[in-house]
């Protein structure tokens, strides 16, 4: 599991306030927590809570991965084309990029993978668009999927009764390290988990490369047609 480190998401956060010019009781405001709790966070001195890092990436239009570790992810061929879509048309338009991909996969491991599951897996169906977090039904996803008892679930993260049973009844999460745990136990991305959104299409890429020259053609064709149709019902 990743480990956080305070003082650099306290450098990274006071460089995002800087370059948007405001103030921390600005900031502190569109977080939802006391100036004195900003005051801590930017200096390292308080951890950052699942619920503020989520209305952080909001605001500041970044992923939980670079606010938490400073990784940035370039955005490949596929996701820019969708650059202006709404959510909900993006996880439209990606599954029908996954059906032309995986109708006729065969490959267990690529199954097995986390973003197989979002997308041809029902774990996408099942999670609402305007869910702040998709950690609850990622959770009842793999319950239900590999068929085991909420005991399971709760001994292989490591959780409490009472913090399963918070985070299934959809209440705020604070602890940053339920995320992690999810991400390292099942392979999910930490901006699906903690912002519901599908930003990384690295799988995807890596999917159509191993396609023939001829094949990535007609299926990146076959997309953009779909694109600029969707495009006119916008």
């Amino acid at each position: 599991m990743q480990q956080t480190d305070n003082v650099g998401i306290s450098g990274r956060i006071r460089y995002l306030r800087s370059i948007k010019g405001e103030r921390e009781v600005d900031i502190s405001t569109v977080l939802e927590i006391s100036p004195a709790h900003y005051c801590h966070l930017e200096q390292g001195k308080t951890k950052i809570t699942v619920d503020v890092l989520h209305k952080a990436c909001i605001y500041y239009d970044v992923t939980a991965e670079y606010i938490l570790f400073g990784i940035k992810r370039k955005k490949g061929n596929i996701l820019g084309k969708l650059d202006g879509f709404p959510e909900v048309v993006i996880r439209r338009l990606l599954k029908i990029l996954s059906c032309l991909l995986f109708m006729e996969i065969n490959e267990t491991e690529v199954k097995d993978s986390a973003m197989y599951k979002i997308l041809m897996g029902g774990l996408m169906e099942m999670t609402p668009v305007d869910a702040d977090s998709a950690i609850p039904s990622v959770l009842e996803y793999e319950k239900n999927r590999r068929n085991v008892s909420e005991n399971t679930m709760i001994k292989e993260l490591g959780l409490s009764r009472f913090v399963w049973t918070s985070i299934m009844k959809n209440e705020p999460i604070k602890n940053i390290e339920i995320p992690l745990r999810i991400q390292s136990q099942y392979g999910y991305g930490l901006d699906f988990l903690i912002n519901n959104k599908i930003k990384d299409n690295m799988f995807l890429e890596s999917q159509l490369s191993k396609e023939t020259f001829k094949r990535q053609q007609e299926i990146l064709h076959t997309f953009e047609q779909i694109i600029k149709m969707q495009s006119k019902d916008i």
